[in-house]
């Protein structure tokens, strides 16, 4: 067998495997060197949608006696879109739903917007309902 036999026989399969091989070692080295953990899925990889029941909370002005009813419902729908960790992590008092009442003046029924809050890690995409119906309490003594 000559030299020139042992080198280009097989040449493609042979340039293949030098190839493969230091795919595979450059890998290894890359995971090795930046401490890749393979149990979870890599940062923005993977975002997973969760919804949630979350209360709905006043904003009124401070020193502000009155009580406030709410229509349909007092509970609305949140739905969120993040990373598994940052839901894993997540507390439910975390999410806020939020009607704002400090400009409220009159004492009859009127239709206000609903305003979401999340940590930052995550992106509200939907929420029901967008508004309720907003009176003020009476108090019959």
């Amino acid at each position: 067998m000559t030299l020139r036999h042992f080198f280009f026989n097989n040449f493609f399969l042979k340039l293949f495997s030098v190839a493969a091989g230091t795919i595979i070692w450059l890998a290894i080295h890359h995971s090795i060197t930046n401490n890749l953990d393979f149990s979870e899925p890599a940062s923005g990889q993977r975002l997973i949608k969760q919804t949630f029941n979350v209360p709905i909370s006043l904003v009124k002005q401070e020193g502000d006696p009155r009580s406030f009813n709410f229509s349909p419902t007092n509970v609305a729908t949140l739905t969120v879109v993040g990373e598994m960790s940052a839901l894993r992590n997540l507390n439910q008092s975390d999410l806020k739903i939020l009607v704002d009442v400090s400009e409220f003046t009159g004492s009859g029924p009127v239709q206000m917007d609903l305003y979401p809050e999340a940590p930052k890690e995550l992106n509200v995409i939907a929420f029901k309902p967008r508004s309720v119906t907003v009176s003020v309490e009476t108090n019959t003594r």
